[in-house]
């Protein structure tokens, strides 16, 4: 994939991300005036719709973080990349095969 078409993908991922979460939070809010008012059963039951919106903001990210360059993922200079170590949490375990 060129650079271009990356950075095209990239801001439309992220676009469709902010989209989602924009709607959640419209959501989350509608939730906490029901709450307000006492009503938290109905409270409850509007805020369980954001879990699909969170779910569908992540997807396009993940899709993102996987069409990125390297460049984009590394710190430094282009010609001096240094790309971070992977936390603890996503090192293969103990006898895995090598991935």
């Amino acid at each position: 994939m060129t650079s271009d078409a990356a950075e095209t993908a990239i801001n439309e991922c992220l676009r469709h991300m902010s989209q989602k979460l924009s709607q959640a939070a419209a959501i989350a809010k509608a939730a906490c005036a029901c709450a307000e008012a006492d009503s938290s059963d109905q409270a409850l039951q509007i805020a369980l719709g954001v879990e699909t919106l969170i779910f569908d903001a992540k997807t396009p990210l993940n899709a993102a973080d996987h069409t990125a360059p390297a460049h984009h993922l590394a710190i430094g200079h282009p010609d001096e990349i240094v790309i971070p170590p992977r936390p603890g949490w996503l090192r293969p375990l103990p006898g895995a095969a090598p991935g």
